[in-house]
């Protein structure tokens, strides 16, 4: 194939310099396996198959990497004063899409922080974006996440966000989503009230971190609790409006 190509004038890196580059890209941080997932079962109800699980062990040392190339490349921006010239925001985020789930990271810290060529995949598995099979794919990142959280990086702090969907971050966060009493993600307005003028019904206090976890633990703690589990109880991490 490659004498074909070099015969046509299309001249390719050779494959020593393509290993090269994989390797240095790459390296060891990159895993996969067969895992066991949950599925719908045709009775209706749910039950545990096989399937591919691909994900970087070391989410911290790719981010760290990615920083330093941005930096050395001249692409970190400060958006002109939108983030603080301290902080460096890191966008963590979930989607399903194409009968698989991938969960990714973006550097807010560039021209152009939502494009593809700024999205590192770090976990990917070819099941539903289900409370259980998130807890099975991301339990491993726990600790990490927690310590990107305030993370300085030379003379910067960093700043994490959990972006997604509605459905997505109310299942990373163990909230009721549209069904709850409290379906809003950013405050604590009951959800009869939310058809009510501001005026009428006033405003409702903040959701925080702190409160998400304290609401969480008691629900774990009532008898309908169920399945219904915080995913991220240990990241510290706020849902954003930076998607």
């Amino acid at each position: 194939m490659s004498r074909w190509l070099k015969a046509s004038g299309v001249s390719l890196a050779g494959e020593e310099r393509m290993r090269y580059i994989c390797r240095r890209i790459v390296g060891s941080n990159l895993k996969g396996e067969m895992a066991l997932f949950s599925f719908p079962s045709t009775s209706g109800g749910e039950e545990v198959r096989v399937a591919a699980l691909v994900y970087i062990p070391d989410v911290v040392l790719k981010f760290v990497d990615l920083l330093e190339e941005n930096q050395r490349t001249g692409r970190l921006t400060w958006h002109d004063g939108v983030i603080p010239a301290s902080e460096i925001w890191l966008k963590l985020g979930g989607d399903k899409g194409g009968g698989s789930f991938k969960m990714n990271f973006q550097i807010v810290n560039v021209a152009a922080p939502n494009s593809v060529h700024n999205t590192c995949v770090f976990c990917c598995f070819e099941a539903d974006d289900t409370v259980t099979n998130l807890r099975i794919a991301l339990d491993r990142y726990k600790d990490q996440v927690a310590h990107l959280q305030g993370m300085q990086w030379r003379q910067y702090t960093i700043k994490l966000f959990m972006c997604g969907d509605y459905e997505f971050i109310t299942r990373m966060y163990g909230l009721s989503g549209a069904s709850g009493c409290y379906p809003c993600l950013y405050c604590l307005v009951f959800h009869e009230n939310m058809v009510k003028p501001l005026s009428a019904r006033g405003h409702a206090p903040p959701r925080t971190y702190e409160s998400i976890c304290t609401d969480h633990h008691a629900t774990l703690h009532q008898e309908c609790a169920g399945n219904n589990f915080m995913v991220c109880s240990k990241m510290s991490v706020m849902p954003s409006t930076l998607n």
